[in-house]
């Protein structure tokens, strides 16, 4: 009940009065208007490309659904240590335990200033630590792609460490998986007795090697894939962002079936956009969601495939998806045959021919329709080898 990992996690009542809260003990709790969340920096620099050796059948990019098996596939593929500056590490002392008492000032927003917080054996949980021979390395990892993050998941097991009698510079590590990629950001705190010292060190993310597609296997796979016919009672999306229905997946698999609200608050969407996805979702057959009889997305078999695989086996399945449809197969034909992606006066023309029925007018939904198929072609087109 009293946990928010996200400052959007906030029950209504705490975000309208600027409210948070603290475990203090193992069972007593803090609140004030405290400011505990931390903005993560959008990282645009892409990714450092990583091979995985090992021959490990076992663990591989193709089924990371939880955080411990994210840490592990980035700890064998040697991110953690690439990040970390090449020393060997010790994974050691993680996992759920009772933090030695300590004292705290943390900022507060009305009024400004700070507030005193005393804890005693309260309970903290630690998703990895690794040792060098010159640090200690705390980290906090989540599935997904977060704007912020709860500082105390790095700060209470910091000041645990320092309180135990550790002597080695502690470094405290976020680390977040999504749609194949690996973001490792470094922080420290300026002023161990204070929660909001945090500052960024580095930050960079990582994927794993396994090979894209050629033109040919992409061009294989239009071929193989069984058309169907659009349902009249599911809109032609307006999402451009493929990623952000994957996105969407992944959080359900994770945390259970959304509600739209759920979505807007998940995304930072707007009312409008919500359906936008949603209903791009349900068209792929990735979740099942119909907002008057059951007001959860939930993942279909299909759905729970793509939240599941990652890597290349990801995009084949999704783009598999994609290409089942009419306007996308005629539109990537052409830019295969062409070099180029058609633009969207042209994607209006294969519109009005695979989908009669969805008008003549060419107005803002029309033209966010083939602004979709562009978008999703070209991501398409994104998975191929230079």
């Amino acid at each position: 009940m009293v946990k928010f990992d996200h400052r959007d996690n906030l029950p209504d009542v705490f975000r309208t009065n600027r409210l948070a809260i603290l475990p203090v003990t193992r069972g007593d709790y803090r609140i004030g208007p405290f400011d505990l969340y931390a903005p993560l920096r959008r990282l645009s620099r892409p990714p450092r490309r990583i091979v995985l050796s090992g021959n490990l059948e076992t663990l591989t990019d193709t089924a990371v659904t939880s955080e411990t098996i994210a840490l592990n596939l980035a700890f064998q593929a040697g991110i953690t240590k690439s990040f970390l500056g090449g020393e060997d590490l010790h994974q050691t002392a993680p996992g759920r335990m009772g933090a030695t008492p300590f004292q705290f000032r943390v900022r507060t927003t009305t009024p400004t200033g700070y507030s005193t917080i005393a804890t005693s054996g309260v309970q903290i949980e630690i998703d990895a630590t690794y040792e060098t021979w010159s640090s200690l390395v705390i980290v906090e990892a989540k599935l997904g792609d977060p704007d912020d993050f709860l500082v105390r998941q790095l700060y209470y097991p910091y000041r645990h460490f320092i309180k135990a009698g550790v002597t080695k510079p502690i470094r405290p590590l976020f680390f977040t998986y999504s749609e194949g990629v690996f973001s490792l950001r470094e922080f420290r705190f300026n002023d161990s007795d204070c929660y909001n010292s945090l500052e960024e060190v580095k930050a960079e993310r990582f994927t794993i090697d396994i090979g894209k597609m050629t033109r040919d296997e992409l061009a294989g796979l239009m071929a193989q894939t069984v058309p169907t016919t659009d349902l009249p009672d599911v809109p032609f999306p307006q999402a451009n962002d493929i990623k952000k229905v994957v996105r969407l997946c992944e959080n359900i698999m994770v945390s259970g079936p959304m509600s739209k609200t759920d979505v807007e608050r998940f995304f930072h969407f707007t009312d409008r956009q919500a359906d936008y996805y949603l209903n791009a979702a349900k068209y792929l057959g990735l979740i099942l969601y119909e907002a008057r009889v059951t007001p959860q997305a939930r993942l279909t078999e299909p759905g729970t495939i793509i939240a599941s695989n990652g890597g290349t086996r990801r995009d084949r399945n999704l783009a598999k998806l994609v290409l089942k449809h009419a306007a996308f197969r005629e539109t990537l034909h052409s830019a295969l045959l062409n070099g180029s992606v058609p633009d969207v006066e042209a994607i209006r023309t294969t519109l009005l021919r695979t989908n009669p029925g969805i008008g003549q007018e060419w107005n803002g939904t029309f033209k966010r329709r083939a602004s979709t198929v562009r978008s999703w072609v070209q991501w398409m087109l994104g998975l191929i080898e230079p």
